[in-house]
């Protein structure tokens, strides 16, 4: 698992703040004046690892922190990969492209199409 240094900087902002209804302003600038598409992709990334949930109250996002101590690991070792050159960054972002795209195979594998319906049977 690997976060972005854009994912670790939301991150540490919502993380900051306590969770609960930010401001996307607040939250871009505490993650190094971010612009909405970074944001957008830096949120999706963290709930995709499993770090925060975002629901909807009241038409705002509600952020809320998963699991800190999983965070945690995460961003140190992300912390450690950027620290180790620009190669192992390469080389982390491919390997979750790849496992990313794996998972993507083992979810499409099961024969059923997007609904979940499974195919018709040639009887």
């Amino acid at each position: 698992m690997f976060a972005t240094n854009h994912a670790q900087g939301l991150y540490r902002g919502i993380e900051k703040y306590g969770g609960g209804s930010i401001r996307e302003l607040t939250l871009r600038c505490e993650a190094g004046n971010i612009s909405h598409g970074t944001f957008i992709a830096a949120r999706q990334e963290l709930c995709e690892l499993g770090l925060i949930s975002i629901e909807r109250i009241a038409r705002k996002p509600h952020y809320e922190l998963i699991n800190p101590a999983l965070a945690e690991a995460i961003i140190a070792r992300s912390e450690a990969i950027y620290a180790a050159g620009p190669v192992a960054v390469w080389r982390a972002k491919q390997a979750a492209k790849e496992s990313k795209l794996a998972r993507d195979l083992t979810k499409s594998d099961n024969d059923t199409d997007n609904s979940g319906t499974p195919p018709e049977s040639a009887s």
